[in-house]
């Protein structure tokens, strides 16, 4: 893993900073997959479309704290096919399952600053 920031997959102005990241063997029979910490930084003009972040073999979560919120833009939003939104507490905390909800970053004008923590489990059964 690289240290410092890089451009966000997305490819849309973004970019991130893995500060942690785990990987746990399927073999040894947890429910535990791995996990991952970011910040991420929005630049003026960037913006995430949307999009889904599939796992292979499990249930994907994450939660994200915004730190710093742009003047305007910047919103964050999670839709699953039923219609259900994430859970949010205002504008700053966001909980959400990126593998099956559509989630997207509207355009920034200004900065936008989020710490991001996702993991994820092993399909049960």
């Amino acid at each position: 893993m690289a240290w410092g920031f890089r451009a966000g997959r997305q490819r849309s102005g973004y970019r991130t900073f893995t500060f942690l990241h785990l990987k746990w063997p399927r073999r040894l029979g947890t429910a535990f997959l791995g996990c991952d910490g970011h910040l991420i930084h929005y630049p003026d003009g960037s913006h995430i479309p949307p999009h889904r972040d599939a796992v292979a073999h499990g249930r994907h979560y994450r939660i994200n704290l915004v730190l710093w919120r742009p003047r305007a833009g910047g919103v964050f939003e999670a839709l699953g096919d039923d219609g259900r939104r994430g859970w949010a507490l205002g504008q700053r905390l966001f909980f959400f399952r990126p593998d099956l909800m559509t989630h997207s970053v509207s355009r920034c004008e200004g900065a936008r600053w989020v710490l991001s923590f996702g993991w994820a489990l092993a399909d049960r059964g």
